[in-house]
């Protein structure tokens, strides 16, 4: 009987891992809009892990990137510790960590090739959408390059109260940038036509 109902217990957990990638998303999309969400992608894929740990006997799937990964992670624990700004600091740790959560989110939801091809077509998608919406969504510095017009910066509108940093969304477009050109450059052959005009 005990045994069973460990077994119940492990299926349950392997069903409600593969959960997590889309609770993330939503989580990740509704922190675009407010900054409240950041601190739950942490917490949820926390649970996420222990979810794992139930299931499958291990918090995560092991990636070339752990051993970097970890030394970030505990760096930004000493950042905290050292900060003479923690108000400032604790949000920017938020972010860090999110993105090592969602990180390792879409490690261990990518089992197929058919999920890779699909993770390939939401980075390029996000990176598109974040493109389009940079010009309404960014605090512009109209003098920071002489070679563009200032008028040019005047037709755009922001659409947000609280306008993003521009070095942030730079960031994060030059993050994503690469493995785009990587996608292009490396595996080519193996996407379909219609990836390819996205890419």
């Amino acid at each position: 009987m005990k045994i069973r109902i460990g077994s119940k217990i492990r299926q349950f957990a392997v069903n409600l891992a593969g959960w997590e990638i889309w609770l993330l998303i939503a989580v990740v999309s509704a922190s675009f809009i407010s900054t409240q969400f950041v601190p739950w992608i942490v917490a949820i894929s926390g649970g996420f892990w222990f979810i794992r740990w139930l299931g499958q006997g291990r918090l995560s799937a092991r990636t070339p990137a752990d051993l970097p990964i970890g030394v970030i992670g505990l760096m930004s624990l000493v950042t905290l510790w050292a900060t003479a700004l923690p108000d400032v600091t604790l949000p920017q740790v938020y972010r860090l960590l999110s993105g090592i959560m969602v990180y390792y989110a879409i490690a261990n939801w990518v089992v197929t090739f058919r999920r890779l091809r699909w993770v390939v077509i939401g980075v390029a998608l996000i990176g598109l959408g974040m493109a389009l919406f940079a010009p309404f969504s960014v605090g512009w510095s109209v003098d920071k390059l002489p070679i563009i017009p200032q008028w040019l910066y005047s037709r755009f509108f922001l659409v947000l109260k609280d306008p993003v940093n521009r070095n942030l969304m730079g960031g994060a477009l030059a993050i994503l940038l690469p493995v785009m050109i990587a996608i292009i450059l490396f595996a080519w052959s193996n996407c379909f036509w219609t990836d390819r005009i996205l890419l």
